[in-house]
């Protein structure tokens, strides 16, 4: 089977952590919405709190700033975030001259 990368979602040497950050974020709004439908934002939001233990009042309003960039979460808050989804990253090395 031949697999097609989308060269768009890599991490590449030029990226900065928060560029990381706003790939991990939308991938993670990907995998919500394919979860969850149009009520993915609360869905998550209370998967999250499942996760972290939070009270979900006191998350909505700072997770839904998180996918309007305009705080950058933790990097514990996105593996919490991961973890909602039931979704993994898998980080592996690639060869500038493979790209």
């Amino acid at each position: 089977m031949l697999a097609v990368i989308d060269k768009s979602k890599m991490f590449i040497e030029e990226d900065t952590p928060e560029s990381l950050s706003h790939k991990q974020i939308e991938a993670i709004k990907e995998r919500a919405i394919a979860k969850w439908g149009d009520n993915w934002l609360a869905e998550l939001v209370h998967a999250y709190a499942n996760v972290t233990g939070a009270n979900v009042r006191n998350r909505y309003a700072m997770i839904q700033r998180w996918f309007k960039y305009e705080y950058t979460p933790s990097q514990d808050s996105l593996n919490a975030m991961l973890l909602a989804v039931n979704c993994r990253f898998k980080m592996v090395y690639i060869d500038e001259r493979e790209i």
